[in-house]
């Protein structure tokens, strides 16, 4: 039996035997590695030139050994030669740059994948592959085949081998002009839509097939069948994958997560990765773009699953003080807090950074002696009691932030199906938000509430950005 032949990928935490285990963080990163197609191209000069040097200097071993000296003039494998180190290129270097994918790329070794109509033939590809191996262009994390006969101890199904550039590569890139910042500009990839459009990210595995789950995979694909009837300018978007998270344990029942996550996962170019300013200059079939956000998305469900209202208008006004900074620490720690499975008690380094980074247009940084988390916590408890009690099992509950994106995702998801099976009206999630053109922010807004409470039973804030007053 050939590699992965007819069966799906097993992520990395269920290696056979003699496979070398990997950390979680590396298993979670080559499970998210975008798949190779092949279909990437140079559209530079500096990229053409950096694609010939390496095809001069990395040439493919003859049968008798290493290649003597540069290739003949007029030689007529050149042109696809070069056509596959391209295509090699631009997914290793776009591929970089993947939301969490740690520059993972995954490709099958299974001949048979080679055949026609792939723009790359097997022996081309391993004339690539193989010396740039062996000169440490190429870091290659090794896949395996599935089960091989009845009694073989491996797994009963198969994982593509992963590569990606190592830093010697990188440099002979930059030294043409040519970084992961700016590939796009030289190179040109059509990364595919990933084939299971429900997936389990955290920890990463399969994704079962029920019922359940093909009704969720069929609501995906409607979405990204009527989205795709129209023109998002401005950003990439193939599509969208369900993501769930925390399923652990055997309570797990797709009830964790579930956010619409686009394709591909490149921040530069991916709508949900950019600032909103950006995100509302997009348009769709030419028309301006306004962003309905749920104010206090995650507070406003944790109270409403208690049975409760909170204002979220001035949830974190006056609790440190009266200035700017004071509302943002206020909102950093319980963002923070509900991020993790219980109210946190220190501030931890990165997030500091991301607080910095979020507000580095005010110069705002969180300085622990001014705002002890000791303090905040208690001047946060002493206006909302009720989040003493976050991250204890109660029935109904939620006590996880794998619980509150579920439940908000639930609202987002239903409201793009409302529009799009009701109004004909194209949507785009950005997590607890909803992009939608302009002209359609009356009755977006309208079904978002309607759904929200119907869900949870209270009517949220939600802002218009930017604002139609």
């Amino acid at each position: 039996m050939t590699e992965e032949a007819h069966y799906p990928e097993l992520p990395e935490t269920l290696e056979p035997r003699g496979i070398a285990k990997t950390s979680s963080e590396v298993t979670a990163e080559l499970y998210r590695a975008p798949r190779a197609n092949h279909k990437g191209r140079a559209i530079s000069a500096d990229a053409t030139r950096l694609v010939s040097f390496l095809d001069e200097t990395y040439p493919r071993p003859s049968s008798a050994g290493a290649h003597k000296g540069p290739y003949r003039a007029g030689d007529k494998f050149a042109d696809r030669r070069r056509q596959a180190i391209a295509s090699w290129l631009a997914e290793l270097l776009i591929s970089t740059v993947v939301e969490d994918g740690g520059g993972w790329l995954a490709v099958s070794l299974n001949k048979a994948n080679f055949n026609e109509p792939s723009p790359v033939s097997w022996r081309t590809f391993g004339g690539i592959r193989k010396p740039w191996i062996a000169a440490g262009l190429l870091e290659e994390n090794k896949g395996f085949p599935g089960i091989l006969a009845f009694d073989n101890p491996g797994p009963l199904v198969g994982r593509l081998s992963r590569f990606r550039a190592t830093p010697r590569l990188l440099e002979i890139c930059e030294s043409n002009g040519i970084t992961v910042d700016n590939a796009d500009e030289h190179f040109a990839v059509e990364f595919d839509m990933p084939s299971e459009l429900v997936r389990i990210t955290s920890p990463p595995m399969p994704t079962r097939n029920t019922p359940h789950v093909q009704r969720m995979r069929d609501e995906v694909a409607d979405l990204n069948a009527f989205f795709g009837k129209h023109k998002l300018e401005g950003a990439r978007h193939s599509g969208w994958v369900r993501m769930f998270h925390e399923a652990t344990g055997r309570d797990f029942n797709f009830d964790r997560g579930g956010r619409l996550y686009s394709q591909p996962g490149i921040p530069k170019s991916n709508y949900q990765h950019m600032p909103r300013e950006s995100r509302i200059a997009l348009k769709i079939d030419g028309e301006s773009l306004s962003e309905i956000d749920i104010s206090g998305s995650y507070l406003t469900i944790f109270h409403a699953a208690h049975g409760r209202a909170v204002d979220v208008a001035g949830a974190y006004e006056g609790i440190l003080g009266p200035e700017g900074i004071d509302r943002a620490i206020v909102k950093a720690w319980v963002n923070a807090s509900f991020g993790n499975r219980g109210l946190i008690g220190q501030w931890s380094a990165r997030l500091k950074k991301d607080f910095a980074k979020k507000h580095r247009n005010e110069g705002w940084e969180i300085d622990p002696k001014k705002y002890p988390v000791k303090r905040v916590r208690a001047a946060v408890l002493a206006r909302h009691p009720l989040l003493a009690s976050w991250g204890q099992q109660a029935p109904r509950i939620p006590s996880s932030y794998g619980d509150l994106m579920f439940l908000e995702s639930r609202v987002i998801i239903s409201t793009m199906v409302r529009l799009a099976t009701e109004h004909f009206i194209p949507s785009a999630p950005v997590h607890d938000s909803l992009l939608v053109p302009r002209s359609k922010v009356g009755v977006a807004r309208r079904l978002l509430q309607e759904q929200f409470k119907d869900a949870l039973g209270v009517t949220p804030l939600l802002k218009v950005y930017p604002s139609l007053t």
